[in-house]
């Protein structure tokens, strides 16, 4: 097991651990979504004058449904150019799902499709944030590249992350269970010399012992055990598993144990608080 994976164990019971955690993953109460007045008005008469179809076809397009139903998802993942369609040729379904609603009531409705988002849902961002606030950071990779800093970091979306990891540092990148290419939350560059290094990173925060919460940890834990991974290009490359919470609870959890303990040494998951003495280490 990495030294630095040893460190991260030590971690959940010293002083302040939680508290420090807070300012990478704030757990602030989200504001509700934002429901627009025009669609707002539709929802109204629909509901009320109770035409399914109509109501269905807008509902069924917001951020969030206003009831949870195991047939929703079909609907949500019908290309949207199809949906119409399939929304008229089941009208049966339609009518059950409308009739649920209609007995929540508008105001529990209206309650359900303005919920705020859910934290666990915004906790790759939050990362991606506190760590393009720890160190200079630049969008334009030719100015990342060339930056003079010790240690910087390139911000962009998943997709302009994994561009600059496969094209620039020749990197080939494991997939995920899905068959795509899993993301990067993190490109982190320090000048080293004679060669830059870089480190790429997926951050997890585990919260629970759920097997979504599993998946997560094992999300994470393939970016560096992956055997399709390899470093082609001219710069020393470092992957890690960024991860916090329960994970680290010497407990009788021993899924999640067993997965971390079982690492080999040169593969690394660490704190996302043990991050700058791990990049300073790099020289």
């Amino acid at each position: 097991m990495n030294i630095w994976t040893k460190k991260s164990f030590n971690l959940y019971n010293s002083i302040d651990y939680l508290d420090k955690l807070h300012d990478i993953y704030p757990m602030n109460k989200n504001q509700p979504r934002k429901l627009n007045p025009t669609t707002k008005e539709k929802i109204t008469e629909y509901f009320n004058k109770k035409k399914d179809e109509e109501l269905f076809k807008i509902l069924i397009n917001l951020e969030k449904f206003p009831i949870k139903d195991s047939y929703k998802a079909f609907f949500t993942n019908v290309p949207k150019k199809e949906r119409n369609k399939i929304i008229e040729m089941n009208p049966k379904t339609i009518r059950r799902i409308c009739q649920r609603i209609y007995q929540l009531g508008y105001n529990k409705m209206i309650e359900g499709i303005e919920e705020p988002i859910e934290t666990n849902r915004q906790i790759g961002p939050m990362f991606e944030n506190w760590i393009n606030n720890q160190y200079p950071f630049y969008t334009d990779v030719l100015d990342f590249v060339n930056s003079i800093e010790y240690i910087t970091s390139l911000k962009g979306s998943d997709d302009s992350l994994i561009k600059f990891a496969k094209e620039y540092l020749k990197l080939t990148l494991p997939t995920g269970r899905g068959g795509a290419e899993k993301g990067l939350d993190m490109i982190i560059k320090i000048n080293t010399k004679p060669v830059q290094t870089y480190v790429i990173g997926e951050a997890k925060f585990i919260t629970d012992n759920g097997g979504h919460q599993m998946s997560q940890l094992r999300d994470a834990l393939d970016l560096i055990t992956s055997d399709t991974f390899k470093n082609n290009g001219n710069f020393n490359v470092y992957r890690i598993a960024i991860l916090d919470g329960i994970c680290w609870i010497k407990s009788k959890n021993t899924k999640m144990q067993q997965q971390i303990r079982g690492l080999n040494d040169d593969e690394i998951a660490l704190s996302a608080l043990l991050l700058d003495s791990f990049f300073k280490s790099l020289k």
